[in-house]
């Protein structure tokens, strides 16, 4: 443990200390690469008294009567280490956080290590209060590992939302039912059972509310019903809430968060019997959902149907819809088609821009928001809908021009890929995706490549432990990310080290 951190010890004497109220406290890390740095962050009130307590055996560890915490969560096996390593005992400075960053050793067997981490404050020499406690994983940089423990279900094609607490909720599409949720603890890096959804469902849409709330609107049951409920779900409770139906049952959809606090639901399906029946049943119709009144109504309509689109929210809060499967009427007939067409929801006069053309027609791409403020689309499935190819091609929609440019070539055709920006450095992991057009056999893959914005090209990466498919991709704090459930995935959530 002393020598994975590679540390110049520097032994810091007891502080005699000052009495003061217990606080409220928490610890974070960031980065923990082998041959490199981890940044242990600690936070509590300005002033506290503080010891940020690592060890490798997790608690209880008991004191009776004699610490007012009576038990800290982690073991004291390593306590010296707080006393060697300058600033994980001392008084909070007026900022209420301390960033202490220190050397981790290049040794191979250090990867994977576990380290507890918790913080405590001090009273004449007695824990008065206690953190959360962290697990510090080791490991080389560039690399996949799992999550510590499992998922109970199987989600697939839902984002991971952030609570209020810091925790992550995934909403639905798992289990037999579709009901199944769960919230992950980045910190401990554990996934536990949450409150099921009243009604199971998948190709919906799960968007956090300013207030921090989450709403889960429309999607499909197991037997493709195509559903108009909506639910509430709130942190505080652990609870779901039904809300206001939407004024049309929808899957496929996407909805997004606007700057007055409603939500704006766009396009979709209304059956989803097979892909020639899902995209002459498509919509154009939007609809704004209300959290002051827990109701929806209508929307701006788009110029032409759009379901299985990419939709990113801009720096601007405008909304950008880009293609997806769609019809086109020849003497009354609604013909199929994917569509090379994108608008731009415009907050500023809530209406839709004009059409814009796409480089390429396509379904299911992936779509995220780059730091430069335009957005990439890559993947998705093109061709037509009767005779459907995944695509390796990509583009990017800048907002200033209102215009698409296509940039590089993935290694590997495919759609539904987890995309993630990583923050230190801006490029775009692009993990997973399905290779296959089947709509009754996925076939993922354990691909993983980096795009770098600079010169708009893809570059090999490592590839993921297992395939998956329609995964959720997020960035954690510590500057890793997890990618969690997909088709063909395993119970645990896979994890990337920047």
């Amino acid at each position: 443990m002393k020598r994975c951190f590679g540390l110049v010890s520097t032994v810091v004497a007891w502080f005699a200390f000052a009495a003061s109220a217990p606080a409220q406290l928490s610890v974070d890390w960031r980065d923990g690469d082998l041959g490199g740095t981890a940044d242990l962050v600690l936070r509590a009130p300005a002033g506290t008294v503080y010891i940020d307590i690592l060890s490798l055996t997790e608690g209880p560890t008991c004191f009776g009567k004699k610490h007012p915490v009576g038990c800290i969560d982690v073991d004291l096996d390593y306590l010296d280490l707080s006393f060697q390593i300058s600033g994980l005992l001392g008084a909070m400075n007026g900022s209420g956080e301390l960033v202490v960053t220190v050397g981790v050793d290049s040794d191979p067997a250090l990867d994977g290590l576990v380290v507890n981490q918790q913080l405590c404050s001090l009273v004449g020499g007695k824990f008065t209060a206690k953190s959360n406690v962290c697990k510090i994983v080791l490991g080389n940089p560039a690399t996949w590992s799992h999550s510590l423990n499992v998922m109970t279900n199987d989600p697939a094609g839902i984002p991971a939302i952030p609570l209020p607490d810091g925790t992550l909720l995934l909403a639905g599409s798992g289990g037999a039912n579709l009901d199944q949720c769960e919230v992950y603890e980045p910190c401990r890096q554990t996934l536990s059972v949450a409150a099921s959804l009243a009604q199971g469902r998948a190709g919906h849409t799960v968007t956090q509310l300013a207030d921090g709330r989450v709403l889960v609107a429309g999607g499909a049951d197991v037997n493709l019903v195509v559903l108009s409920s909506a639910e509430l779900y709130d942190a505080a409770t652990g609870a779901w809430t039904t809300v206001g139906s939407l004024g049309t049952a929808r899957v496929g959809h996407s909805a997004a968060l606007l700057p007055d606090g409603r939500v704006l639901v766009v396009g979709g399906t209304t059956d989803v019997t097979d892909p020639v029946t899902a995209a002459i049943s498509s919509l154009k119709t939007t609809e704004y959902f209300d959290p002051a009144t827990l109701a929806f109504m209508a929307g701006p309509s788009l110029a032409r149907p759009h379901a299985g689109h990419s939709a990113a929210t801009l720096a601007s809060g405008d909304v950008l819809i880009a293609g997806g499967g769609s019809f086109h009427k020849i003497f009354g007939i609604p013909i199929p088609d994917l569509s090379d067409k994108a608008q731009r929801f415009l907050v500023g006069s809530f209406t839709w821009a004009s059409e814009v053309t796409m480089k390429k027609a396509r379904v299911g791409a992936s779509a995220i928001l780059l730091a430069d403020g335009r957005a990439l689309l890559a993947g998705g499935i093109g061709g037509s809908i009767l005779a459907p190819a995944q695509l390796d091609s990509s583009e990017t929609f800048d907002p200033a021009t209102s215009a698409f440019t296509l940039r590089g070539t993935m290694s590997l055709a495919r759609s539904g890929m987890a995309m993630v920006r990583l923050d230190t450095t801006n490029l775009i992991l692009v993990a997973g995706g399905e290779t296959g057009t089947s709509v009754t056999t996925v076939l993922p893959t354990d691909v993983v490549e980096i795009w770098d914005p600079a010169n708009g090209l893809f570059s090999a990466a490592a590839n993921l432990p297992e395939p998956r498919a329609g995964a959720a991709g997020y960035l954690q704090q510590n500057h890793h990310a997890i990618l969690f459930g997909g088709v063909g995935a395993p119970a645990a959530a896979a994890i990337y080290r920047d």
